[in-house]
């Protein structure tokens, strides 16, 4: 079976990459490093992309969590342009059967890169390298009804 090669743009500018330098150097230790992200969405948006093709090139997994189920779809078709097949994408909108399907493929390792709003937390992805939360300040992320929990925290 053939390899395929995906390339990612990665448009840094000097801080962007600086700041991306900083997050690779933590990330190479292999020790839980929180980091929070504030600037404009694109300049978040590149220094996501190197990092998770860092990840991606080290053999782990990325999960990708965002506030809200809307947010989702403009992602994902980000990340299928640039990942191809190996991501999946969860949340309580999809039908029984789409979800059980892109749970089986997170399930037997054909994802590399799960994107959801809170839910997707629960996802059975392992290897994990990464977890981005998106706009981590948005009380989306938290679940009010029972069970409650923060999936910031949980991240």
């Amino acid at each position: 079976m053939g390899q395929t090669q995906l390339e990612i743009d990665f448009s840094l500018d000097a801080q962007s990459q600086g700041v991306a330098d900083q997050i690779a150097r933590k990330m190479e230790k292999k020790v839980f490093s929180p980091f929070f992200l504030y600037g404009p969405p694109e300049k978040r948006e590149a220094v996501y992309s190197r990092l998770i093709k860092e990840i991606l090139a080290s053999g782990s997994r990325v999960l990708f969590l965002v506030p809200e189920i809307a947010l989702t779809q403009t992602l994902m078709e980000r990340f299928e342009k640039r990942l191809g097949e190996k991501v999946a994408l969860l949340h309580s909108q999809l039908s029984d059967k789409k979800r059980e399907l892109e749970w089986r493929k997170i399930k037997e390792g054909e994802v590399d890169v799960v994107v959801g709003p809170r839910s997707a937390l629960f996802s059975p992805l392992d290897h994990l390298g990464l977890i981005i939360v998106d706009e981590e300040d948005d009380d989306s992320y938290y679940q009010l009804e029972s069970p409650s929990y923060d999936a910031r925290k949980g991240a």
